[in-house]
C-alpha cells in the first residue's frame, strides 16, 4: 500500500460538479487519499474545457447533469485524449439512463464509512490503473 501511496504522489483531479456543497465534500474526500490532490475543481462544462486547455488532469470526476452543457458532452473527448473518469450520478435510477457501461459513482458518497472507503478505493484503482 505505501508504494502504491507513493505512485500518487504527482496525481491530479479535475473535479466539474456546479453545485457548491458537493463539490466541497468531493474535493474533501479526495484529500484522503495519500498524493492526490484537485487540481481544479470547476462548475460546468465551458469551465472544464478551459482548464483542459491548460493542463491535462490525471482523472476526472463529472458531474453528469450541470447547467448548459450536460456532462455527457465531454465524455467523448476524455475517452479520445485517454483521460480516466467516473460520471456522477445521483441515487435516482432516472441519472443513470443512457450511460451504459461508462464508470460512475453515486451521489451521495459514503453513506458510511466501508461506502467511502469503497468510492476512494475505486479513484484510487482508476488512477493506478492509468499509470500501469
Amino acid at each position: 500500500m505505501q508504494q502504491q501511496d507513493q505512485d500518487l504522489k504527482t496525481q491530479k483531479i479535475l473535479v466539474i460538479e456546479d453545485v457548491p456543497t458537493m463539490r466541497e465534500l468531493i474535493c474533501w474526500m479526495l484529500k484522503q487519499i495519500p498524493g492526490v490532490t484537485v487540481s481544479d475543481a470547476v462548475d460546468s462544462i465551458p469551465a472544464a474545457r478551459l482548464v483542459l486547455d491548460r493542463r491535462r488532469p490525471d482523472l476526472v470526476l463529472l458531474d453528469r447533469v450541470l447547467p448548459g452543457p450536460l456532462g455527457d458532452d465531454l465524455i467523448p473527448y476524455l475517452k479520445s485524449q485517454n483521460i480516466p473518469y467516473f460520471v456522477l450520478v445521483t441515487s435516482d435510477t432516472q441519472s443513470r439512463v443512457g450511460l451504459g457501461s461508462e464508470p460512475i459513482l453515486v451521489k451521495p458518497f459514503g453513506e458510511s464509512t466501508e461506502d467511502l472507503e469503497k468510492d476512494l478505493a475505486r479513484i484510487r484503482d482508476a488512477i493506478v490503473q492509468k499509470r500501469g
